[in-house]
């Protein structure tokens, strides 16, 4: 299961297949909390699109649960990347999108 907050304060939503937010990177970030396990072979895909009426897709990012934990930014690389450093070894993780 994956979660996404709105902001700090206004607590988890459960999200169990897509949802569709309206965020604004700039002003706060998009937490994201999983209890997916290694090997699993589950996957969070968070897509962004453009504002607007006719709004784009702009890209996005895949966090990948295989043997090891891997990330692929959509629409910048075809293949999945390692993270460079290791994460927590807990299930449970919360995930901080950024605009930086």
């Amino acid at each position: 299961k994956q979660w996404y907050q709105r902001r700090v304060r206004a607590g988890w939503t459960p999200v169990e297949t897509v949802v569709d937010y309206n965020a604004d990177l700039a002003i706060s970030p998009l937490l994201i909390k999983t209890n997916s396990a290694l090997d699993s072979e589950e996957l969070v895909s968070v897509q962004f699109r453009t504002q607007g009426q006719d709004s784009e897709f702009a890209g996005g990012i895949q966090i990948s649960f295989s043997n090891q934990l891997q990330y692929r930014l959509i629409s910048c690389n075809s293949s999945e990347t390692v993270f460079q450093t290791t994460p927590p070894t807990a299930t449970e993780r919360v995930w901080k999108i950024t605009l930086d």
